[in-house]
């Protein structure tokens, strides 16, 4: 494959799209399936991860961004209904890390998932899908409400369904992920605050908290972010605090 032929990679999205569409869109509880085997087969049709749901909406998003077919911008709209009116926690505000079918199955709410959803608002948005804009603002105020440490200018990382017991971890991954999320959201709406939010995350991570851990970014840390040398020490498979130093975290 020739990566530097725009016409080859775009060839290479929509071909990955193809392989999830139609197949992902529940048409029975709504959103996407998110359970793939690598041969295309079905192995989940309940499951909805917030993080799975964002990310579908990203990717179709792209897809309509780059000319492709009519029904990646569709598919775009068809996530962030789903987002807006099940994700979306209707009485305490905030989004749901996890749904079976239509019910909650995980109601934590985490700052990694809201990252990831506000990644997909500003993308679709950007794709201009109906609704994508009310989104970026709600999942601003809520991450601003309920998650921001200004004194550290860092996002804590969970909270219970309605915002009344906070959990003791600190965690670097989320807070990349957010500042991913701020730069979209600013590439989207043009609004600075954005911006500063984004370079004030890199700043703490990429200064502040390297400084404490020999130079380079740890994953783990105590609730006054100093870093947790122990915590899921041996648990290598940990998808969202993984244990040590991750390469691939080092160059995001």
């Amino acid at each position: 494959m020739d990566f530097k032929d725009p016409h080859v990679l775009k060839q290479q999205i929509i071909q990955i799209l193809e392989f999830y569409y139609p197949a992902c869109i529940d048409t029975e509880n709504g959103g996407y399936i998110n359970g793939f085997l690598d041969n295309g087969s079905i192995n989940d049709r309940e499951t909805k991860h917030l993080v799975g749901t964002s990310r579908f909406i990203y990717n179709f998003s792209i897809g309509s961004l780059i000319g492709g077919p009519e029904w990646c911008a569709q598919a775009a709209a068809h996530g962030i209904e789903f987002l807006k009116n099940r994700h979306r926690d209707k009485k305490y505000g905030g989004y749901f890390f996890e749904l079976k079918g239509q019910s909650v199955k995980d109601p934590a709410k985490m700052t990694y998932g809201h990252a990831f959803a506000l990644l997909a608002a500003a993308i679709a948005d950007q794709a201009g899908i109906r609704g994508a804009k009310e989104l970026i603002e709600d999942l601003y105020h809520v991450t601003e409400q309920h998650f921001w440490d200004p004194d550290d200018g860092l996002y804590r990382d969970e909270w219970d369904a309605s915002w009344s017991t906070l959990s003791s971890y600190r965690g670097q991954n989320a807070n990349m992920h957010m500042c991913e999320a701020m730069l979209t959201a600013y590439e989207a709406t043009g609004e600075k605050k954005y911006l500063n939010r984004a370079y004030k995350l890199a700043e703490s991570v990429c200064r502040t908290l390297k400084e404490r851990s020999g130079g380079m970014i740890w994953e783990n840390y105590t609730p006054d972010w100093q870093p947790d040398w122990t915590y899921h020490l041996h648990q290598t498979k940990d998808e969202f605090r993984p244990y040590g130093f991750i390469p691939g975290h080092q160059l995001e």
